[in-house]
């Protein structure tokens, strides 16, 4: 590596801490309210999940999180989604101690709660709380999982056939319900058309020569917004991008959808910004990778693509 490929790598390093401490943090951005609101939910949603929640768990976090309802509504263009959450979740706590609902301890909840709840009022779908799942024995589960995943290859050989917006959206449905981190759901999708896809031109140096067979593209971004600085700065906003294209890449494959996962800068690059900026992505979010999508044909050619064997990639400590 050269000197100058050195002092550029840590110059754009440099620029992606800026970038973290500009945006991480920033009470301007919805994305803060909705990261430290739906993180403080899941913490409420996970102590009520234990098998014997301990009383009164979590009020100073609680009674945190109400006041950031509050600040979050009063500026306008919040997500009521986000909102419910948050109420349904003080409202399955309530639930659990409705015994001693009278108690000192509780009363600061019970206010805040009870004055947010008179403004928006309780929805019909729950949105926050804790679900009774009965297990079920599956013989042919791990089977069909297993077919599944090895029938996905990275794909290049696509059919003419356009892809289906429906199906799309499907499999985009589907992802959605891949793990993140407290369930701060830091993600977010972009789907591009045939007519926006010469956007790509200058980002899809170095693809291989097949993207002219790609129907569309799918671009994943950071929603970096959510994370607090302490994490962002150490960029584990990657992951639950990452997780999500998995989650997305079976389920675009269950529907007979090709895909190829395309690898793309994780810093704040000129040529970055700019792309963002053409497509509308917002300034808090950090594109983290690229899908390029086709129907598949009746017979397509991929990479063999070996996998190392359980013994070199597995320790079992």
């Amino acid at each position: 590596m050269s000197i100058k490929q050195k002092l550029r790598m840590r110059w754009n390093t440099y620029r992606q801490v800026d970038y973290v401490n500009r945006i991480c943090g920033n009470k301007k951005l919805t994305g803060y309210y909705e990261g430290e609101i739906i993180r403080n939910v899941h913490s409420i949603e996970k102590g009520l999940s234990l098998d014997k929640p301990r009383q009164f768990f979590g009020i100073p976090k609680i009674i945190e999180m109400l006041n950031l309802v509050a600040e979050y509504v009063g500026m306008g263009g919040f997500s009521t989604d986000v909102v419910n959450m948050a109420l349904d979740a003080v409202d399955a706590y309530k639930e659990y101690h409705r015994d001693v609902l009278n108690n000192s301890k509780l009363r600061n909840i019970i206010n805040k709660h009870d004055e947010l709840r008179g403004k928006y009022p309780k929805m019909p779908k729950a949105y926050a709380g804790t679900l009774k799942i009965e297990r079920k024995e599956k013989q042919n589960q791990f089977d069909e999982l297993s077919s599944l995943i090895n029938e996905r290859h990275s794909v290049r050989d696509f059919s003419k056939a356009p892809v289906p917006m429906e199906l799309l959206r499907s499999a985009c449905e589907l992802a959605l319900h891949a793990p993140s981190a407290c369930n701060r759901q830091g993600t977010r999708i972009y789907i591009l058309s045939e007519q926006k896809k010469d956007l790509l031109d200058e980002w899809l140096s170095g693809v291989g020569g097949f993207a002219e067979e790609v129907d569309k593209y799918i671009i994943i971004t950071a929603k970096v917004s959510v994370y607090r600085f302490e994490e962002a700065c150490q960029f584990p906003y990657v992951v639950s991008p990452a997780i999500l294209a998995g989650y997305l890449s079976l389920s675009l494959q269950s529907l007979g959808i090709g895909a190829c996962l395309i690898q793309r800068p994780l810093v704040r690059t000129g040529s970055w910004v700019n792309f963002s900026k053409k497509l509308g992505i917002a300034d808090d979010e950090q594109i983290v990778l690229m899908i390029g999508v086709g129907m598949l044909k009746s017979e397509y050619n991929v990479p063999i693509s070996n996998r190392l064997d359980y013994k070199t990639m597995v320790k079992e400590l």
